[in-house]
């Protein structure tokens, strides 16, 4: 299921590459990529329809799932907690859990603990992970931002 020791290692280390964002990076100053975040919503509801028209055993990455979701709340200001986070995997719990487990053990995704109630657990993703999927979604074919910049882009 999981990648072996030494291509995790090799996902760890992609996260201290550098991100080549053009200047200013907006994920690293903070500021809302309104655009990546549209092709991350559109993404993950074309996941779901995708689920609805041809079944949800057929397709499974709920790693990506995950990350999308994490993403979405990042910038909606929306704590994730990890029963919401296994529900949006779209896979059973115990293999949410193994997958969340391991994107902890690469630092793309935080756990914290509810201040109040120690049993409720929270995920985000690291900075690193926001400033990944920024660069992602505003270098993908098809979204607005690259469209603008890249002539040689696909049309929407």
């Amino acid at each position: 299921m999981f990648e072996s020791r030494e291509r995790s290692t090799g996902i760890a280390a992609n996260m201290d590459e550098p991100l080549d964002c053009p200047e200013p990076c907006d994920a690293a100053a903070g500021e809302l990529p309104r655009e990546a975040l549209d092709s991350a919503r559109a993404t993950y509801a074309a996941r779901r329809l995708r689920d609805r028209m041809f079944g949800d055993q057929l397709f499974s990455d709920p790693a990506w799932d995950l990350l999308l979701d994490l993403y979405i709340a990042h910038w909606e200001g929306r704590p994730v907690s990890v029963k919401s986070a296994c529900i949006a995997a779209s896979v059973p719990q115990t293999t949410a859990l193994r997958y969340i487990a391991h994107m902890v053990e690469l630092a793309l995704i935080k756990r914290s603990s509810h201040p109040v109630d120690a049993r409720i657990k929270y995920l985000q993703l690291s900075e690193r992970a926001v400033e990944k999927m920024t660069s992602f979604f505003t270098r993908s074919p098809g979204t607005p931002a690259r469209r603008a910049t890249d002539p040689d882009a696909p049309p929407a």
